[in-house]
């Protein structure tokens, strides 16, 4: 129901405040009574009513009627600023949505319309070739009009004199507070007229430095633009100037080599592949985890030649953009490897595989790695990111630090992602588990928060906060649950503190057993820094296999066994290939070959097959035979080693791991 009106009744007489009140409220008005005109002014200070009944001859009245008319403009102004201000809200939302300046304009527009209170907008932009101004966008009444208005630069045409070719022109804004008597509109005052443009401001828009066109806004009345409102409208377009200097750089940025491009849409492709077939294979869990083994097969045969050779182009001599397409490959390819070995530990886990070691773990140094390999996601993003580490810490504990940074990595990736605004902070504080010390991970952001409903399902398998086809944020909903299992794993606990608008904190909670000796204040602040470098592996202090070697590679897969050759050329080794188990036991001789690199699933004969039969025909020295095989489930490695194997290497791996691994076998 709507609100009764208010009646502001006026007397000096009390007596007829109270019957007339009583009159009134009985007739279901809200009556506010003021005895005098003071108070009468007083209520309309506060809240001004819908009717005024007025005893005139008051003493203490004094000019009313011009306080009532100054109040009203005042609320006015700040109805428009209101308005304006609303605006500039949604032209922010607009810029942080949108991924063009062709997707953006049209938004502005409408944005300035609609929540500025404003009669049109439109943005022309500068044909550089004429030096003609024509409409990219508009919006409200008279967008018609546009499509056959020509304007111009050129300050000899009464078109370019106008406000929208003045403010490209000279690079600044231009305001006509009254469109219909203002020279310079002088062209447009007939359809000014019919449309209800009566005030008008051009502000050139920039790019690379220079004006690039204009955004033109009309109003609905002459002196529209006040200095607030030409403050407000000024710093609206400041900040679409930072986002098509934004779209610029990125598009720029897209810019590069056809191969780099189609190898980078594989990698998105694949990853959103395994993504659904991860999502499809819910339902059977079982059946799920043999499924997710083969694909893992299948995904990292031809990830370790993108990922390989991708090591080998960042080790040539690249210029500054193909740098960049090349960092995107490697993180686009590991993004990938990630989401498999994800798919892969949730599978270990379910089956009770998943093995938890022991090893000795410098904090300092774990929680820097960790840190730093979140930092650029970060800083892309304009997010606060802070790492914490109270100095009563242990310096050192013994536990699974593959696995700790599995879950800080995880913690720290979600909370980036999901936050738009503000910071991400990971804090090391002490704490007890079940009266036993223990070390708290907290990771605390700032983002959207999470409702209670979304909180229950959270830490289950292919759980995600949006589960919709249209989701934002991508990922196969198994990172939390693989973090809390392997929390649990550890003896520790993995809980959430969240809600809608108020950010998230996951706080991981590892029991330390023993309490050893604590950080220094020099080893808190200056924790060791392992080399980032982007190139190939520094091999310094690291055994190489000697000169001159002949290598023999056994794979059928093309792309593979040319990046396998490539990394043996490099390593200064000679290299022999066969495709198939049947051509290498035919190619082999004892004491030819140094090593024997060989692919374990093969058409004609398989590497089992190979190897045994390699075995039989030796009769001297054994060869070492180091399997190549994207198998990488529990058991796969202790297979290849019953089957007269050596060694084994798994897809994808890293120049660095063929030469350690080669270097092993073959030193003198």
């Amino acid at each position: 129901m709507p609100s009764p009106a208010s009646i502001l009744v006026v007397d000096d007489e009390p007596r007829w405040l109270e019957t007339l009140g009583h009159v009134l409220t009985s007739a279901g008005y809200d009556v506010r009574p003021a005895c005098g005109g003071e108070a009468a002014l007083d209520s309309v200070a506060t809240r001004l009513p819908d009717v005024i009944l007025l005893e005139i001859r008051l003493p203490d009245l004094i000019n009313i009627d011009e306080f009532i008319a100054e109040r009203q403009r005042a609320e006015a102004r700040i109805t428009r600023l209101t308005q304006l201000y609303l605006a500039l809200s949604q032209c922010n939302q607009s810029i942080v949505h949108s991924s063009s300046m062709e997707e953006l304009l049209p938004k502005i527009c409408r944005d300035v319309v609609e929540f500025g209170g404003l009669k049109m907008a439109w943005i022309g932009l500068v044909d550089e070739a004429t030096g003609a101004v024509r409409s990219a966008a508009s919006y409200g009444a008279g967008t018609d009009y546009l499509k056959g208005v020509k304007a111009s630069t050129d300050a000899r045409e009464a078109t370019g004199r106008g406000p929208t070719g003045t403010s490209i022109r000279e690079n600044r804004p231009v305001w006509c507070q009254d469109f219909q008597s203002d020279p310079m509109t002088a062209p447009w005052h007939e359809p000014g007229a019919r449309y209800g443009w009566m005030s008008a401001a051009s502000l050139p828009l920039h790019l690379g430095g220079r004006a690039i066109g204009a955004f033109v806004m009309y109003g609905d009345r002459p002196n529209a633009f006040e200095e607030d409102v030409r403050n407000l409208l000024v710093e609206m377009v400041n900040e679409v100037d930072f986002a098509l200097e934004s779209f610029a750089r990125e598009k720029e940025r897209r810019r590069g080599e056809e191969a780099l491009r189609d190898l980078n849409s594989y990698l998105e492709a694949a990853t959103v592949t395994a993504e659904e077939l991860a999502v499809k294979a819910e339902s059977a869990a079982r059946a799920k985890s043999e499924f997710l083994a083969l694909m893992s097969h299948e995904l990292r045969t031809p990830l370790n030649g993108v990922l390989g050779f991708a090591e080998l182009l960042s080790g040539t001599r690249l210029d500054e953009e193909q740098e960049e397409y090349t960092r995107t490959i490697i993180d686009s390819g590991n993004h990938l490897l990630d989401v498999v070995n994800d798919i892969l530990d949730f599978s270990s886990i379910e089956k009770g595989r998943m093995q938890i070691e022991s090893v000795p773990i410098v904090i300092a140094t774990l929680v820097e790695a960790t840190c730093r390999a979140i930092w650029k996601a970060a800083a892309d993003k304009g997010l606060e990111f802070r790492c914490v580490i109270a100095g009563d810490i242990p310096a050192e504990i013994t536990g699974d630090s593959r696995r700790l940074r599995q879950i800080l990595i995880n913690l720290l990736g979600n909370a980036v992602k999901f936050t738009q605004l503000g910071s991400v902070v990971l804090v090391v504080s002490p704490a007890s588990l079940d009266g036993c010390p223990a070390l708290d991970f907290s990771v605390e952001d700032s983002g959207p928060g999470i409702d209670p409903e979304t909180l229950g399902r959270l830490f289950k398998p292919f759980a995600q906060a949006d589960s919709t086809v249209s989701r934002q944020f991508e990922g196969t909903g198994l990172g939390l649950a693989i973090s809390r299992r392997l929390a649990e794993a550890m003896g520790g606990t993995l809980e959430v503190e969240s809600a809608p608008g108020l950010g998230s904190k996951f706080t991981f909670r590892l029991p330390i057993g023993h309490p050893p000796r604590s950080l220094s204040e020099e080893e808190i602040t200056d924790a060791p820094r392992s080399d980032a470098a982007s190139g190939l592996p520094q091999s310094a202090g690291t055994p190489r296999p000697p000169e001159g070697s002949l290598i023999f590679v056994v794979e059928d897969d093309a792309a593979n066994r040319l990046l396998a050759g490539k990394m043996i050329e490099h390593l200064g080794c000679r290299v022999e290939f066969a495709s198939n188990g049947l051509e290498a036991v035919d190619a082999f001789l004892p004491g030819k070959y140094s090593a024997i690199l060989m692919d374990m699933q093969m058409p004609v004969m398989d590497g089992m097959e190979a190897t045994r039969k390699i075995r039989e025909l030796e009769s001297g020295p054994r060869t070492p035979i180091i399997a190549l095989t994207a198998n990488v489930m529990p058991g796969d490695r202790e297979f290849c080693l019953e089957g007269g194997m050596d060694e084994f290497l798994s897809k994808p791996f890293k120049l660095g791991d063929l030469e350690r691994m080669l270097a092993r076998f073959l030193q003198p």
